[in-house]
């Protein structure tokens, strides 16, 4: 009938929960049953057993942004002292597993830069965090001859999975866009003919490319009457943004060449009164006319005479006949008497002595007549 002390002593991981009797039921009454030191009194024999359990604590386990937690199955789990408990995170489209860190309470990890590792609780309740990042890629954007990348502003530019980066290509003057190529990896343009618009990486890394063309124009070279054109070959030609273009111009017999004359915006000719030069397109499509006018004759002599005087010149190569100008004066233009159909060594007749004249000479050629020759004076005399 005397009570008797009786202690139990728990092992690591695991708690005293309570004093029973085994056998003898009856014959022993315990002084505090839940308490791991207290009494038993008998009254009679009996067998008691100091009951333990393992000790469990809370393992919340969480993601952030790129991923999911696929084990343990719920969150918190309730988890042993001491087992290791596994932790798997499963990632999203476009990231990437970075680590397992510790947010609170205490626990050991296994390897915490495995996706899928062990956690082991030994002094309480703790929470653990997988932690993901976006996959980036490397995105190179390169120009061909004839301009330049003016987005990304570097390159090559770090890009992450799946979001559009903008790249922009810049024509440089005479050229002009054409499209952008991919040289290596894989991408997605979303229009490939738009000098600004958007590259995607989903798969690695990448290179794109802007492609250029110089810009070309019609130049159409054409001859008055009176010549023709042998540079270039053909007309219209198709000539490069400011390329200096060859255009030669050859008069027919008994012709001249005046000049060239320019129609189109941004088009220059190097030397217009120069036969064999160069046209220069910079705005868009030209006409070059090479300008032709009759040989007029150079006359060679004017001899006076009694009322008269004999006038001389060369001959005009495929010209019908020529016009005699002459008038009382130093100078003559086309105002002054006409003698038409005369040849060279003509005379004028019914001159005044003393008096002094003007003459000049024209050439016609198909019934067009030429410009004013030289001027050559002389004084009639008996």
């Amino acid at each position: 009938g005397a009570a008797t002390t009786i202690t139990a002593s728990a092992s690591a991981g695991y708690s005293f929960v309570n004093w029973t009797v085994t056998t003898g039921t009856g014959n022993a009454t315990f002084g505090n049953a839940n308490s791991a030191s207290t009494t038993v009194t008998l009254t009679g024999s009996a067998t008691v057993q100091a009951n333990f359990a393992i000790i469990t604590y809370q393992l919340t386990v969480n993601p952030t942004t790129g991923g999911t937690i696929t084990t343990p199955a719920t969150s918190p789990a309730i988890v042993n002292y001491n087992v290791g408990t596994t932790i798997t995170a499963s990632l999203s489209a476009g990231y990437k597993f970075v680590n397992w860190t510790k947010t609170s309470g205490s626990c050991s990890i296994t390897d915490s830069t495995l996706a899928s590792t062990t956690a082991t609780l030994t002094s309480g309740n703790a929470t653990v965090q997988a932690n993901f990042a976006v996959i980036t890629y490397q995105l190179t954007v390169n120009p061909t001859t004839g301009g330049t990348i003016t987005a990304p502003a570097s390159s090559p530019a770090t890009v992450n999975y799946n979001v559009a980066t903008t790249i922009t290509a810049s024509p440089s003057a005479g050229y002009k866009f054409v499209n952008w190529t991919k040289t290596s990896g894989s991408c997605s343009i979303t229009d490939s003919t738009l000098a600004s618009t958007t590259a995607t990486l989903t798969s690695g890394n990448a290179t794109v490319q802007a492609n250029f063309a110089v810009i070309t124009y019609q130049l159409t070279v054409n001859p008055t009457t009176g010549g023709t054109i042998s540079a270039p070959a053909t007309s219209p030609a198709t000539v490069n943004y400011g390329d200096a273009t060859a255009i030669v111009a050859t008069p027919s017999e008994g012709y001249s060449f005046v000049n060239w004359t320019v129609s189109g915006t941004g088009a220059s000719v190097a030397n217009a009164n120069d036969v064999s030069t160069t046209a220069t397109l910079i705005g868009g499509d030209a006409t070059v006319t090479a300008n032709f006018t009759i040989a007029a004759p150079i006359i060679s002599g004017v001899v006076p005479g009694d009322s008269s005087a004999t006038v001389s010149w060369n001959e005009v190569t495929g010209a019908t006949s020529y016009n005699i100008y002459y008038a009382q004066n130093t100078t003559v233009d086309k105002n002054g008497i006409k003698v038409e159909g005369v040849t060279p060594g003509s005379s004028i007749t019914g001159l005044d002595n003393g008096t002094t004249y003007a003459f000049a000479v024209t050439t016609v050629i198909s019934g067009v007549e030429s410009g004013l020759s030289n001027v050559l004076t002389a004084i009639p005399n008996p």
